[in-house]
């Protein structure tokens, strides 16, 4: 184990946490606990063949108040990156906002799809839980993988909100099941196969359910492309877009972007500002025109005449891509050089001391 909190109203800030069993365990007793800003990767073990990997980023359970998991940059885990399973505990109250999640499962062997990025499910029912302006991403070509899964084997999970996050990759980017209320909105999915499925409980109907006002981009070529699934009574099946909107009444303000090319355009970039260190700020860019370099506005986290430097979290403790004076211009990072690159890359960017 990286740290095991148990302690209420702990908080783990701004650390680095490698190569461990699991980064972090944030366990019920630790009631209204925090982890934020942390870097957390290559934690977890290899089974035994044919076994999996092991070992997760963020390992959470609660029972009272609201665990946060906050602006965490979480990749490359043997097993999942956030984890909030159990199987006789409690998921109740959980805010996870802001994080960063990439890869994660990529470092077991052999590796047939990775890990969900974020889990929150386990063998009694969820509720409370809010995922809130997340960044995600597993390669688009990669197969075999849900990104993003909320829900596991419980029955009747109570309430979910699901809002302004962008999720990119996987075979299914993101399960939502067995809600019995759900808020899906303002969202992006990016991806070539599936790209949501909404299976409800038995008994619930969409009406349930406000899920709108979301982006979905589909890089599958074939024409007959049928990337959203619902259950609502009965068995799920895949739906067109025009088809999902017409048996659920969801996203009737939402739009749908099908890339006859086989991979999405433009470069997405996000800039979270660290809440506990001033100069200092996470950086993830979906670099989609695959350029050699982007351009990046810092102005709401530097100072003009501020000392920086921005490390790419795959070499976190190597030399920095970019360091100086804060002229006020867009800093340029570089995103090749990097298993993930050019296509994806998330940075730190740091104000070191005089």
């Amino acid at each position: 184990m990286g740290v095991s909190i148990y302690g209420p109203h702990t908080k783990l800030i701004n650390l680095v946490i490698h190569d461990a069993g699991v980064g972090v365990g944030c366990w019920t007793p630790a009631e209204e606990a925090e982890v934020y800003g942390t870097v957390i990767y290559h934690n977890g073990w290899q089974g035994p063949t044919p076994d999996r990997g092991h070992g997760h980023g963020i390992y959470g359970q609660n029972a009272v108040g609201t665990k946060r998991m906050v602006d965490n940059i979480i990749f490359n885990q043997y097993g999942y990156g956030i984890h909030n399973y159990t199987q006789g505990g409690e998921l109740k109250g959980f805010w996870i906002e802001g994080n960063i999640l990439f890869g994660n499962g990529s470092a077991a062997q052999p590796s047939t799809g990775d890990e969900p990025n974020l889990l929150v499910g386990g063998y009694k029912a969820a509720e409370r839980v809010r995922v809130v302006s997340n960044y995600s991403y597993h390669a688009l070509a990669k197969q075999g993988t849900t990104n993003v899964q909320l829900s596991y084997t419980a029955k009747n999970n109570k309430d979910l909100v699901v809002k302004e996050n962008y999720f990119a990759g996987g075979s299914l980017v993101s399960l939502v099941q067995e809600w019995e209320q759900a808020q899906v909105t303002g969202n992006t999915f990016v991806g070539g196969q599936d790209l949501v499925a909404a299976l409800l409980p038995e008994g619930v109907g969409a009406s349930a359910y406000q899920w709108e006002n979301n982006t979905y981009i589909s890089v599958n070529k074939s024409p007959a492309a049928t990337p959203f699934i619902f259950r609502s009574q009965g068995q799920g099946q895949n739906y067109t877009f025009a088809a999902w909107q017409q048996a659920t009444g969801f996203d009737k303000s939402s739009k749908y972007f099908k890339s006859g090319t086989g991979r999405p355009t433009g470069v997405k970039i996000a800039v979270r500002p660290n809440q506990y260190e001033a100069g200092r700020a996470n950086i993830v860019v979906y670099n989609w025109d695959l350029k050699d370099t982007v351009e990046v506005e810092v102005n709401n986290v530097l100072r003009v005449g501020a000392k920086y430097e921005v490390r790419n979290v795959l070499n976190y403790f190597g030399i920095p891509v970019a360091a100086g004076i804060y002229d006020g211009r867009p800093l340029r990072l570089p995103m090749k050089g990097t298993d993930t690159g050019p296509e994806f890359n998330a940075f730190v960017l740091l104000a070191p001391a005089p």
